[in-house]
């Protein structure tokens, strides 16, 4: 009886490694998943058309704006010679004007770089916006998964500030490492290089409708291969 139980008992935990083996070979068949992933969207820049001073700023780092909308403003020096003739000599009036500076879409401000009373250039930034309309997912993958990728591939996206997965699809697969893109790039010249795994960017779409995602914040992806 004791034997019979104990061969029962070995035939169940058999079957228990041989059903988790098979899904562990189903899933990696099948899937392809990375928790090294993040929002992304395009950096828009708010910049004035003249140089001149800031003068005010109505927005801050994470406020919502529309698109149009007026968040700040750059006193503007011009220089004027009306009534002087040609060869005439004598003073030249000078003016300030106020030039305002427009949201050129609607998003969140990420960045701000320059305050009230800072001197700018011509078409240097004073803020920086994202584009909440028009966010993905960049999903960093093993580079020796990468030839199992490919454009319109079905895609789980977990939002960790959602808390849920929402449905993507694969857009593009960028053509270079993401080291290559790193402002210190590793160096392989020295005698004692080590082999590191690189990873290479994958562009989500997400289909986010009626769901708010934050640029920068944290995602896990499983890419249906096949």
């Amino acid at each position: 009886m004791k034997r019979a139980i104990a061969l029962i008992s070995g035939l169940i935990v058999l079957a228990i490694v041989a059903v988790l083996g098979y899904r562990y070979y189903d899933t990696n068949q099948h899937y392809i998943s990375t928790d090294n992933a993040l929002v992304a969207g395009d950096l828009v820049q708010v910049s004035p058309v003249d140089g001149g001073r800031v003068s005010s700023l109505g927005v801050d780092v994470g406020d919502l704006i529309k698109k149009g909308q007026i968040v700040g403003s750059v006193q503007v020096s011009t220089v004027s010679t009306l009534g002087l003739g040609a060869n005439a000599s004598g003073p030249v009036q000078g003016t300030k004007i106020s030039s305002d500076l427009t949201a050129p879409v609607s998003g969140v401000v990420v960045a701000k770089s320059a305050s009230i009373g800072d001197i700018v250039g011509p078409g240097q930034p004073v803020l920086q916006i994202v584009d909440l309309g028009n966010l993905w997912v960049t999903a960093n993958v093993d580079e020796g998964q990468i030839d199992r990728i490919n454009i319109g591939q079905p895609v789980d996206v977990h939002l960790d500030t959602l808390g849920k997965a929402l449905k993507g699809t694969v857009m593009a697969i960028t053509p270079a490492s993401a080291a290559t893109f790193s402002l210190l790039p590793q160096n392989n010249a020295s005698g004692n290089y080590t082999k590191v795994t690189q990873r290479v960017p994958v562009k989500i779409a997400v289909e986010y409708a009626g769901n708010v995602l934050f640029p920068g914040t944290s995602a896990e992806v499983t890419i249906k291969v096949r």
